[in-house]
Order: structure tokens, then C-alpha cells, then sequence
């Protein structure tokens, strides 16, 4: 499998099976009648079986520029279990780092925040994820909303109910 797809983590089982077929005829090396059959007739389990080992060598670590809230958590009221989100006001907020391949350095975050029951969505870009950057922009978003933000639900996993 692996002289096929040469970044068998990048796929799913089920999603390679399916590209074999496409893929097999621009295949550059001359595959015996055997092994044509073999990869014409795998299943995805039995794909998932064989990359196992692969896949866990050549897992790739995904960059995390998520830090703990600098508030005490005493300080702020938690919501435990879930909200009632019959009605607009509790949002899912999240920030992505745009910084390629290294978190070292200045780059944009964006933010980007989405109301639960409505889906409305804002989202604004800061330099940098610094506390006053990111509190700027969820003011901005905040004074943007058609409705008043009545939970906040973040990646540091920090529920705020208003």
C-alpha cells in the first residue's frame, strides 16, 4: 500500500478504496494479475489493517496555540451541562492560527464566533492571540449581533453564562 499512496495518513480507508480504481491505471510500475485482483477486491478494513503501522509512525502532530485563560476559574461563572439554546445568544467561539508551518513569530489569528440556535456567525482577525487583541475583537462582535450574547463557550473550555 504504501508505494501507492505514499501519505496514506492523509486518507481514510474508505476513501482510498474508493481511488484505487482511479488511481491504479497511471500507476507507473507494472502490477502483477494477482496483486491487480488484491487491490481491486480489498476492503477498507482490511486497508485500515495493513496502514496501521504506518500510520502510526508517520502520524502528524498538528500545531496548538490554545492556552489556558488567565482568569481564575473562581471568578467566572460555569455552566455545567448543557444550555438551553432554544434562542439566539450562546456562542461557540474558536481562533485559528494562520502561521504555516510554525507557531514562532507575529501572525494573524482569526476569531470566529457562532451563535448555536441561529447559526449567525462573525468572525475578526487579531495580530498575535493576546488577551486585549481577542477582547477587542469579541467587543466588536458583541456591538455587530442582532441579539445580546447570553453564554459564551470558548476552546479553553470556559463556559460563561450572562
Amino acid at each position: 500500500m504504501t508505494p501507492i499512496d505514499p501519505e496514506p495518513t492523509l486518507e481514510t480507508s474508505r476513501r482510498l478504496k474508493a481511488a484505487l480504481p482511479l488511481w491504479l491505471p497511471y500507476y507507473d510500475r507494472p502490477l502483477s494479475p494477482e496483486t491487480r485482483v488484491l487491490l481491486d477486491t480489498i476492503s477498507a478494513t482490511s486497508i485500515d489493517r495493513l496502514l496501521k503501522p504506518i500510520r502510526a509512525k508517520t502520524a502528524h502532530k498538528g500545531l496548538s496555540g490554545t492556552k489556558p485563560g488567565t482568569l481564575p476559574k473562581k471568578h467566572i461563572p460555569i455552566q455545567a451541562g448543557t444550555w438551553d439554546v432554544t434562542q439566539p445568544g450562546f456562542m461557540e467561539a474558536d481562533t485559528v492560527a494562520h502561521c504555516g508551518n510554525s507557531l514562532a513569530g507575529y501572525f494573524v489569528w482569526s476569531l470566529t464566533m457562532t451563535d448555536i440556535c441561529s447559526t449567525w456567525t462573525e468572525c475578526r482577525a487579531t495580530w498575535n492571540k493576546g488577551g486585549h487583541g481577542v477582547m477587542t475583537q469579541i467587543k466588536s462582535i458583541q456591538k455587530a449581533l442582532p441579539f445580546a450574547i447570553k453564554g459564551f463557550d470558548c476552546e479553553n473550555e470556559v463556559s460563561v453564562e450572562a
